[in-house]
């Protein structure tokens, strides 16, 4: 069986309908050679005759009024189902996936959520606080937002803060009789806690050693 383009279904319906192929091609917005050529190829490929025609009226044959039978309700469903997927387009609503780092998803979402939602009330937002880089075209997501400059190929980046340091702090009494770190592998004690990270700076060393400040705080910048 020879494949039918909808194009093809579309222009047959519409000249089904208007008895006309001037008529036809003018609703379906197309010139009258190409609607006519159009029903031509249909009736070639399909074997059969589909409409009666000469230079003063064109009527379906009964292999055209099944067809027609056949095809119609399937052309109306492909329009509710394309009418459907115009309400994304003039209200925002639906599902929207965001995988965020975790430190990004408490400073940075959070406040953002409830004004978000009030604005846009038919979306469901759902986030995924995340600890390490996930795939979010494989998990379906719709976006993510996280630290650093990894992007897959073909994906879109767009920078929503400016640029910041990383900042890691210990209590005095922590560092009482520990030696002080000097490279990220060094935090990475049993008794530590924070949030992880992949950024490129990672593997480095610390650029400025712990300083001394009189607060009880002591940072560590890399």
């Amino acid at each position: 069986m020879p494949r039918i383009q909808l194009a093809e279904l579309t222009a047959f319906a519409a000249v089904a309908e208007h008895r006309s192929f001037t008529r036809a091609a003018q609703g379906v917005g197309v010139a009258t050679p190409t609607i006519s050529q159009t029903i031509r190829s249909l009736e070639e490929r399909l074997g059969v005759r589909l409409f009666n025609r000469t230079t003063r009226s064109v009527a379906l044959t009964e292999a055209g009024e099944r067809l027609l039978v056949e095809v119609q309700p399937i052309l109306i469903g492909v329009e509710r189902a394309l009418e459907s997927v115009n309400a994304f387009r003039d209200t925002p609503a639906g599902a929207l996936r965001l995988a965020v780092t975790r430190p990004f998803a408490t400073m940075l979402i959070a406040p953002l959520v409830q004004p978000f939602l009030a604005e846009y009330p038919a979306i469901r937002l759902e986030i995924a606080a995340m600890d390490a880089y996930r795939d979010i075209v494989r998990e379906r997501f719709d976006a993510g937002i996280g630290v650093g400059e990894r992007v897959e190929r073909d994906m879109t980046a767009l920078r929503i803060t400016d640029e910041f340091k990383m900042l890691a702090v210990a209590a005095s009494t922590y560092l009482e009789g520990r030696c002080p770190p000097e490279t990220p592998k060094d935090l990475h004690a049993p008794t530590a806690c924070g949030c992880g990270g992949t950024g490129p700076s990672s593997p480095g060393p610390l650029r400025r050693a712990i300083s001394r400040p009189r607060s009880r705080w002591r940072a560590i910048w890399w």
